[in-house]
């Protein structure tokens, strides 16, 4: 008899043990009913596809499942008189305890099949990822075998079944529970918490649950099984009188074990692989190329609330991107990347809260305050959502609010350039961004920002970017500087008024005698005369000569990469709205002159004043 078959037979009479005895489908139903009941609320008021609430109960209910299918497998034996009798048979501890294991993980495999109709039933109401739901369980099983290989490791140790399973349900709650990171940062200094809960298994089930197989998390949860199956079978052997086991053989299995554990964890020898649809947990290729460019370690310190209070689920899902992004920049370059997570808001300490917050102050990172979307309370949420980015003695790069926003990966991908590279110098002219304090900030952390007068100077000869903002077409005299600059091999960066608009009259003018059109056309652009229109999206209700009327008004162009995917001024921006603005044509650009369109607007769209003859303005309205 081999020994594949040695370990069937245990294992096969074990399952019939098992399934055959009622407390086994109670433990399933107890199981499913935890698993499944908690999850479906919280699931639902976070407004977000994502597993990762079920996921966290199911690991919840293993707690429970796992020691219950191991504290029979020996103190059942023990109790009986049979433990002994056991290795009378020619069968060797490591099989007995194989086949032990296999048949409390079929137990185990029972139950996720049973809890495999939670993400079923929620894939009839919303788009769940089956990426992240195979991962997710996948992870649910590495962890189920962990368990049960402790939980074993408690029955072998007595004969009750209840020690067993409070021994077992002990292991458990320490690795998954105790060694959480939010558990260690309030008992441990802040240096100790990442190599802490580097041991438990909360921080390797994180990428699972975003439907990410990391090779290093599977490694982990393998290793700990390996090692836990072998504790036990040199304990069995030890207990049972066997000695056809050598101890050395054990000790070997232990060590590799270990050693198979620290190789595989070890960050620059882990594989990932983004089982997600559309890759949704792999960075861009301008991130990852900005931090393969690195040339000493980046400390990406993070100041992040996480703990948030009821009527701010809708919180939950942005917190959890941002700090999922994060890890995903720092296991792009682990060499190079240093994360640092901080919470100004979190644990019990007041002394260390007031330091965090002046550190945040500190490196530009002010708190944000959010309102709630409950219908049963109003009120607002004070918390930190923004990351600093330090390189060496650099000056530091700051995303001050990381939460609320469609270009968040755009945005750390362009803090990384500012921190990396010298700060390009851009010169502002005219009057169009005086009240957009907004976009003039969003300038100053991304270049050196510096303001110039084109009617009474030349721009700088070591300015990259000249951006001229202004509600009149530019004079011949800027015209003649915005010249000087392009022949330096320079760009520029136009935004102007082609028409002058009467808000009240709903009224277009174009500007007369502008030397704007003809500057154009020498480089190959033709201005039309009249305003590019296109439809609103949804209709709205006016009131006309006293009566209500409904249109899709206003007119307005809405720019969006969903129809202009192509564009580069609209790449990590979501949408751009444009009043009023007229038409460009190529008109025959010179030699050794290319025109790329910036915005184009949805279809369908037409230009307004056009076809009038000699008509010099155009009607913006209903």
């Amino acid at each position: 008899m081999t020994a594949a078959a040695r370990t069937w037979a245990i294992a096969r009479r074990e399952l019939q043990a098992t399934f055959g005895q009622p407390p086994a489908w109670v433990f399933l139903a107890a199981f499913l009913a935890l698993a499944a009941g908690p999850a479906l609320p919280r699931f639902f008021a976070q407004g977000v596809a994502d597993l990762r609430e079920p996921l966290g109960w199911l690991r919840l209910a293993l707690l429970l499942l796992a020691p219950a299918a191991a504290m029979r497998l020996w103190a059942e034996e023990r109790a009986a008189g049979t433990f002994e009798l056991l290795f009378t048979l020619p069968v060797r501890p490591a099989e007995a305890v194989l086949g032990k294991f296999l048949a409390g993980l079929a137990l185990l495999a029972a139950g996720l099949l049973l809890w495999a109709a939670v993400p079923l039933t929620l894939s009839a109401l919303c788009d769940l990822d089956p990426g992240q739901v195979a991962a997710g369980a996948l992870g649910a099983l590495l962890l189920g075998a962990t368990l049960l290989a402790g939980g074993m490791l408690a029955s072998a140790l007595t004969s009750s079944q209840v020690v067993a399973f409070v021994g077992g349900a002990s292991f458990g709650a320490l690795l998954v529970l105790g060694l959480a990171p939010d558990v260690l940062e309030r008992v441990l200094p802040h240096a100790l918490v990442e190599a802490a809960a580097d041991l438990g298994a909360a921080r390797h089930v994180e990428a699972f649950d975003r439907g990410v197989l990391d090779t290093g998390d599977a490694a982990y949860f393998v290793g700990l099984t390996a090692l836990l199956l072998a504790l036990n079978a040199l304990l069995v052997e030890r207990r049972g009188g066997a000695r056809r086991e050598p101890l050395a053989a054990g000790a070997l299995v232990v060590l590799a074990a270990l050693l198979a554990v620290d190789l595989l964890g070890q960050r620059p020898l882990r594989a990932r692989f983004d089982l997600t649809l559309g890759r949704a947990n792999t960075l861009a290729p301008a991130l990852r190329e900005a931090l393969a460019g690195l040339d000493q370690p980046l400390v990406v310190r993070a100041y992040v609330t996480r703990d948030l209070p009821p009527g701010y689920e809708h919180l939950r899902p942005q917190v959890r991107a941002l700090v999922d992004l994060l890890h995903d920049v720092r296991d792009a370059a682990p060499s190079r990347v240093v994360l640092d997570l901080r919470d100004p808001l979190g644990g019990d300490d007041v002394l260390e809260r007031q330091r965090l917050a002046r550190q945040a102050e500190q490196d530009g990172v002010p708190p944000v305050v959010v309102g709630t979307l409950s219908e049963d309370q109003a009120g607002e949420l004070r918390l930190y959502a923004g990351v600093a980015l330090l390189l060496g003695d650099r000056a530091p790069a700051v995303v001050p609010r990381a939460i609320l926003r469609d270009d968040l990966e755009w945005e750390l991908t362009a803090a990384v350039s500012r921190v990396t590279q010298p700060r390009l110098r851009v010169a502002l002219s005219g009057e169009g961004l005086g009240d957009c304090g907004e976009a003039r900030a969003a300038l100053g952390r991304a270049y050196a920002v510096e303001e110039v007068d084109l009617d009474a100077r030349e721009v700088p000869a070591d300015v990259a970017l000249l951006l001229h903002a202004a509600p009149v077409p530019p004079s011949e005299r800027a015209l003649a500087a915005i010249d000087e600059h392009l022949r330096r091999g320079r760009r520029a960066l136009l935004l102007v008024e082609s028409h002058l608009v009467d808000p009240v009259a709903w009224r277009a003018t174009p500007f007369d005698g502008s030397p704007l059109p003809g500057w154009l056309r020498e480089r190959g652009v033709a201005l039309g005369p009249g305003l590019a229109l296109a439809p609103a999206e949804r209709p709205h209700t006016f009131e006309v000569d006293g009566a209500l009327v409904r249109s899709r008004y206003p007119w307005l162009i809405d720019a969006s990469p969903a129809h202009d995917p192509d564009s580069p001024a609209l790449a990590g921006v979501g949408r751009a709205l444009l009043p009023f603005a007229a038409p460009l044509e190529p008109a025959g650009p010179p030699p050794g002159v290319a025109w790329t369109p910036l915005l184009r607007t949805a279809a369908p769209g037409w230009v307004a004043g056009r076809g009038g003859g000699r008509s010099t303005s155009t009607r913006c309205g209903p």
